[in-house]
């Protein structure tokens, strides 16, 4: 998933503290595509971008 955004500093994984690279999305399209992977989604473009990243507030929980 290419829009994943990390909110918060994850302390018991820092590796995680980042958004993927689009390298490593790639690599991980063309993996998925390689083993046979059928019915698949693929985003394209920005999707981590500030306009699809929903305020994270609480409000309605």
């Amino acid at each position: 998933m290419n829009q994943y955004t990390p909110i918060t500093k994850n302390v018991v994984y820092p590796e995680l503290n980042r958004k993927i690279t689009e390298k490593e999305y790639e690599e991980l399209v063309d993996f998925a595509i390689e083993i046979g992977l059928e019915n698949g989604f693929i985003q394209e473009g920005e999707t981590a971008s500030e306009s699809f990243i929903p305020e994270f507030n609480g409000e309605g929980v």
